[in-house]
């Protein structure tokens, strides 16, 4: 038997509602005219040196109770890096054990 039409038309989906006033469509605006962006806030990665993420990496691990994983990562910072990120990853497995 053929499949019955359904009852009712499918219900469209709620369309988003857009804030058209903050858009700037002057293209000839120069840098110094357009609106500046709080860089701070803005979930931009800094370029930070690898190893410093790693040791801060190692310290969230052992806030959250891995200390197996913060040891990991805290040795192989000390094993790579110099001056004074090295004397902290010492200071910080030290601190682990």
């Amino acid at each position: 038997p053929p499949a019955a039409a359904p009852s009712q038309p499918a219900a469209m989906p709620e369309m988003m509602s857009f804030n058209l006033n903050d858009i700037n469509l002057d293209l000839d605006a120069t840098p110094s005219q357009l609106p500046q962006e709080d860089n701070t806030s803005s979930g931009r990665l800094t370029e930070e040196n690898p190893l410093e993420t790693k040791l801060s990496l190692a310290e969230e691990f052992r806030a959250i109770g891995d200390f197996e994983g913060a040891r990991s990562l805290a040795e192989e910072v000390l094993a790579e890096a110099s001056g004074t990120l090295k004397t902290k990853a010492g200071t910080f497995l030290a601190d682990l054990a």
